[in-house]
């Protein structure tokens, strides 16, 4: 029901699929453990986007610097 609410139509697979992703102990199901590692990745993948905005825009910085196209 929830996933219907934010307009996302998941099958039975898709739900599986996600589970099974973030099932670190192949058991089937979500542990907490699993569950706080999957809380703390969108952390984790901020910090990682972040570098690399900053290097594609020091990258960017240069290649204007240089006029090199």
């Amino acid at each position: 029901d929830m996933m219907l609410n934010l307009g996302e139509k998941l099958t039975d697979e898709d739900i599986k699929d996600m589970i099974d992703e973030a099932d670190t102990e192949g058991n089937g199901s979500v542990s907490r453990k699993d569950f706080q590692r999957l809380m703390q990745a969108p952390a984790l993948a901020n910090q990682q986007l972040t570098k690399k905005q900053k290097i594609k825009k020091k990258k960017t910085k240069q290649k204007n610097q240089y006029n090199i196209d």
